[in-house]
């Protein structure tokens, strides 16, 4: 089931920024850096960010989060996590279908991730995906920036 998500609101906000700290831990192990911005986030600085978000749930948990911002008619994905003990079992692709459906008149989705994250490479990838750029941020940090053309 999917749900926006009111940060706003404590419990809601709570979950998610677990969620988030956790997810974020494991593609800090595969990047080699924990200088990822979620996860040096605060609590009050995720409740204040200005984008909007999806959450998937599973049993009434939270199991997938998705934050996005649409700007001339493009999906830029800031943020797409699944707690760990939910990984592989399609909640990703389920976030950006949703997404997608829910914003037919988007022509096109943006979403950025680090060089070494192989697993978020592959599934980007394999949703059809392209990559469109790189930026190294770092001599071991490099980020991969790709697109995908909705219609």
């Amino acid at each position: 089931m999917f749900q926006e998500l009111d940060l706003s609101n404590n419990r809601i906000a709570e979950a998610v920024y677990r969620i988030q700290k956790a997810a974020y831990q494991i593609e800090a192990e595969l990047l080699g850096t924990d200088q990822i911005p979620p996860l040096q986030e605060s609590f009050t600085g995720l409740q204040e960010v200005d984008e909007s978000f999806i959450g998937f749930y599973q049993k009434k948990k939270l199991t997938g989060v998705l934050s996005y911002k649409i700007e001339e008619q493009v999906i830029d994905v800031y943020r797409l996590f699944i707690d760990p003990s939910a990984l592989r079992q399609g909640i990703g692709k389920k976030l950006l279908n949703y997404v997608c459906q829910q914003h037919k008149n988007c022509q096109k989705m943006i979403v950025s991730t680090g060089e070494k994250n192989q697993p978020a490479v592959h599934f980007y990838e394999a949703y059809g995906f392209e990559k469109e750029s790189e930026v190294v941020i770092s001599e071991n940090l490099t980020v991969f920036n790709f697109k995908k053309d909705l219609w």
